[in-house]
């Protein structure tokens, strides 16, 4: 993947080396991301969101090649849950912003 880069370094978490990973979003993307980031509490930035998105299909691919149940992982991930609640906010807003454009 050629817009993908990566930076070793320690991990906050304590549980070892971390690389940071960069990667670039066209500009209606970062848009959307940018809206989605200010529906959050203040001290939550980009890469937290996009951290919560990210980190229950790993944990899940990691279960699942260990032969592990992995579904139950993506479907009662936290911060996913606070993210589908945005998205269906966004979509009933959508849906009745269009009625009265009628």
């Amino acid at each position: 993947m050629s817009g993908i880069q990566s930076y070793p370094m320690p991990s906050h978490a304590g549980s070892g080396p971390s690389k940071v990973i960069s990667f670039l979003l066209k500009k209606d993307d970062s848009a959307l991301l940018d809206e989605l980031v200010g529906e959050f509490p203040p001290h939550v930035n980009r890469s937290d969101v996009l951290r919560e998105m990210i980190m229950p299909y790993l944990h899940a691919l990691r279960l699942a090649k260990k032969g592990s149940d992995w579904e139950e992982v993506i479907e009662r991930g936290e911060g996913l849950d606070y993210l589908r609640d945005l998205v269906s906010k966004a979509e009933k807003e959508s849906a009745l912003a269009f009625t009265f454009s009628i």
